[in-house]
Order: structure tokens, then C-alpha cells, then sequence
């Protein structure tokens, strides 16, 4: 159970960075070619660093706070949820 929290908290922190990543240089882009009319130089090293420093930290805390979850069986959480 704990493989499958960390291997799904490894995976949506990936498809979080790159989403964010991905929108945050094309707002930079746009902002900077079309509004402000400079030439565009996105800082490949910074956005490097915050997208590793980014993963780490949601990549860690889904595994920290799905933590919990992996002392109980699935089955019993399932009988204990209240129906509807």
C-alpha cells in the first residue's frame, strides 16, 4: 500500500510541475513579447531549480500526508464510510 501512495504522489507531483511550469512560461512569453514588446529569455536555470524544489515538496507532502491511509486496509475503510 505505501509503493502505491508514493508512486501516486510522485505522479501528480509530476503532472503538477509540469502544468505549472508549462503555464508559467507561456504567461511570461506572452507577456513579455506581446505587452511589453522586449525579446523573450526565460531563466532556464532558475525554472530548473523551482521546478525540482516544487516537485520535492508536493511530491513529499502527498506521501507524508497520504501516510496515514497506508496503516488501514482499503476494504476497511470502505465498510467504516458512512452510506449515503
Amino acid at each position: 500500500m505505501q509503493r502505491v501512495i508514493a508512486t501516486e504522489s510522485v505522479a501528480l507531483g509530476a503532472l503538477a510541475v509540469a502544468v505549472g511550469a508549462a503555464t508559467a512560461l507561456a504567461a511570461s512569453a506572452g507577456l513579455v513579447v506581446w505587452l511589453f514588446e522586449l525579446p523573450y529569455h526565460p531563466p532556464w536555470g532558475d525554472l530548473v531549480l523551482l521546478t525540482l524544489a516544487t516537485f520535492a515538496l508536493s511530491a513529499g507532502l502527498g506521501g507524508w500526508g497520504g501516510h496515514p491511509a497506508s496503516r488501514r486496509s482499503p476494504l476497511a475503510d470502505l465498510r467504516a464510510a458512512e452510506l449515503p
